[in-house]
């Protein structure tokens, strides 16, 4: 994840606080809370809850407002999504859609937004008929991530991460004046 969002060595400790925040906090079910000595093998749909928590935080969502989204979307919503944008290829890009958000009124612990998706081509019209706010109970507000892009760089990321430990094995042979030389096996 670091490698994914850039992270500064500076940031990476507040980083790892706020990822320990949100699986302490039950993002991944109540049964998946890591403890002292608890190994938590990551699987897709854990990475993808991640993921959907870490840009939620770009938009300035805070940690209790992200867990209460994904418990209660996830299933019914999000994780479809998600789904849908990791098999997404260009230029059919699954773009995440959030309206009717307010970020003003309790971090949105009031209401919760209405969560879609489309793809790129379709994206102008979801934007007209967001903007026009003829329904006065939704807010003519538009939060949109591409999602399909987002995932390519983290499985981007990962990949890097590891390639990078299945380097070869680095053996030193001691030649006859006593000086050491790096062979790759």
């Amino acid at each position: 994840m670091i490698a994914a969002y850039e992270i500064a060595p500076a940031d990476q400790a507040r980083f790892r606080a706020r990822l320990t925040f949100l699986q302490r906090g039950g993002l991944f079910g109540a049964e998946r809370r890591p403890g002292k000595g608890t190994r938590l093998i990551y699987q897709p749909h854990m990475l993808h809850r991640l993921i959907f928590c870490l840009e939620l935080a770009e938009l300035g969502v805070g940690p209790a407002v992200q867990l209460r989204l994904v418990d209660e979307l996830w299933d019914k919503r999000i994780r479809n999504i998600f789904s849908r944008a990791d098999k997404a290829v260009v230029p059919d890009d699954v773009v995440l859609l959030m309206t009717s958000v307010s970020l003003m009124v309790a971090g949105w612990a009031g209401a919760v937004p209405d969560v879609n998706a489309c793809t790129l081509s379709e994206l102008a019209g979801k934007i007209t008929l967001a903007m026009h706010g003829e329904n006065r109970a939704l807010l003519p507000r538009l939060l949109a991530v591409n999602l399909s892009a987002r995932l390519r760089r983290f499985h981007d990321a990962l990949n890097d991460v590891h390639l990078k430990f299945e380097q070869p094995p680095i053996e030193v042979r001691t030649t006859r004046r006593g000086r050491g030389r790096r062979e790759h096996k």
